[in-house]
């Protein structure tokens, strides 16, 4: 047992990622990025000088982590990549829109290139949101601009949506977040480091050893009662040993909400509703009703009890826009996995016509 352990070390030290980290994540640019005088959004940038940006936004309770692999495939295909934590601790939803218009407005003024936004769950929810041109003043009262809406057409060339909730099923989708509500802050705490400072700080090799175990563990509760009932978030059938994704995924991608983001999200739990903060904006009337600015992809999950594929199928065919339903996945397994070679492909196509 010693000499197994002694080999799986001096392995693990002789390539400090050893295959577990994208190895375009750990080269790329970790940093702050300042969006107003006060506010900082943890950033990471895969640069690609001559390629069209794309900027990934995360879902609830996560981070820009979870798209370590998806984000590196693309900065693959010449993509110039960038992701950013949006979840700003004083905002919620509504007030999150201008959040991703800032972060919108840099790589813009940066690049001169319109930007493709890619968003899972929640972080799919604002892009919609912000497109559909979603305002909310000081006071916290939402409204519909149609400046932004001009605004967004000039600088966004198209949205990926990813297990997106549009409240068509009420307690089907909204309610299933009361799952994420009961998990203690004290354990989310516990999933593991900050990964861009792990990076910056140069100290990948423990963090290494850690997800390759931890992978192993997941991979293995396929076997046990407890994986059937994790389909709906993930289908551990998906994942294959040592590729480690699942765990990057649940370790580096896990963060308590704000204040702010989890009292709305609350709300659509309670009064079995999406909309707006004070209730003036029924975002569900909204993803059905309001005209694209710009062309939309939906994802969904065959499996998915938060965000049911049925529900995107139907926001997608009334915007007559494309979709594309993945077998036996979850809400988070659609873009990680098995299905990572699918899921680029499609995104590829899609962005060459746009």
């Amino acid at each position: 047992m010693k000499s197994i352990l002694f080999t799986l070390v001096t392995v693990l030290c002789l390539n400090t990622n050893a295959g577990v980290f994208p190895k375009a994540w750990l080269k790329a640019k970790h940093f702050d990025l300042r969006i107003s005088q006060d506010i900082e959004l943890k950033t990471v940038h895969m640069q690609n000088k001559e390629g069209r940006p794309v900027l990934f936004l995360h879902g609830y309770m996560a981070t820009m982590h979870t798209f370590m692999d998806l984000a590196s495939k693309l900065h693959g295909e010449g993509f110039d990549v960038y992701a950013a934590n949006w979840n700003v601790d004083d905002r919620n939803i509504d007030e999150s829109t201008r959040t991703i218009r800032q972060l919108v407005q840099y790589i813009y003024e940066k690049t001169n290139k319109k930007v493709l936004i890619i968003g899972h769950s929640l972080g799919a929810v604002t892009a919609k949101l912000t497109l559909y041109g979603l305002k909310a003043d000081h006071n916290e009262n939402a409204s519909i601009d149609k400046q932004a809406i001009h605004w967004a057409k000039k600088r966004v060339r198209g949205l990926v949506s990813f297990s997106s909730p549009n409240g068509q099923e009420g307690q089907g989708d909204a309610g299933a977040l009361s799952f994420l509500d009961k998990i203690p802050e004290d354990l989310i705490a516990m999933m593991g480091a900050d990964l861009s400072d792990v990076i910056n700080k140069k100290k990948i090799l423990k963090q290494s050893i850690f997800v390759t175990a931890m992978h192993n563990i997941l991979t293995n509760l396929r076997f046990l009662p407890i994986g059937d009932s994790l389909n709906g978030l993930f289908n551990l059938s998906n994942f294959k040993y040592f590729d480690n994704s699942l765990a990057r995924f649940l370790l580096y991608g896990s963060v308590a909400a704000s204040p702010e983001l989890a009292a709305h999200v609350k709300l659509f739990m309670q009064e079995d509703r999406m909309s707006s903060f004070k209730n003036e904006i029924n975002y569900t009337k909204l993803f059905f009703e309001a005209k694209n600015p710009v062309p939309f992809f939906y994802f969904a999950g065959e499996n998915d009890v938060f965000s049911p594929a049925k529900s995107i199928i139907a926001e997608a065919q009334a915007h007559g826009e494309k979709y594309l339903v993945m077998k036996n996945a979850g809400h988070l397994d659609v873009m990680i996995g098995k299905h990572l070679p699918k899921v680029l492909e499609s995104i590829v196509e899609f962005d060459k016509k746009l």
